[in-house]
């Protein structure tokens, strides 16, 4: 009689410092350079409010006039961090 062998699943250690909604996929970071792109089942305004709301506890504002949208992806940016950038 075989043993059953338990399982667990987990998110991978994307490589960010950003905060990441729980079903990320196809996640890539572009040159390093603090911009990352991924995929999530969040709808656009769920992943924004996401970002709205985890940045806004971290103490960074919104730079509303530089926020894109299109019907499938948007760009966002915060100032605030402590480096700067």
């Amino acid at each position: 009689m075989a043993t059953p062998v338990e399982t667990t699943t987990s998110q991978p250690n994307y490589n960010t410092e950003f905060p990441l909604p729980d079903d990320v996929s196809n996640f890539f970071e572009l040159g390093g350079g603090g911009i990352i792109n991924f995929e999530t089942k969040m709808s656009l305004e769920e992943t924004m409010a996401f970002y709205r709301d985890s940045f806004g506890k971290l103490g960074y504002t919104e730079r509303e006039p530089l926020t894109v949208t299109s019907d499938s992806d948007f760009s966002m940016v915060f100032d605030g961090h402590q480096s700067g950038r």
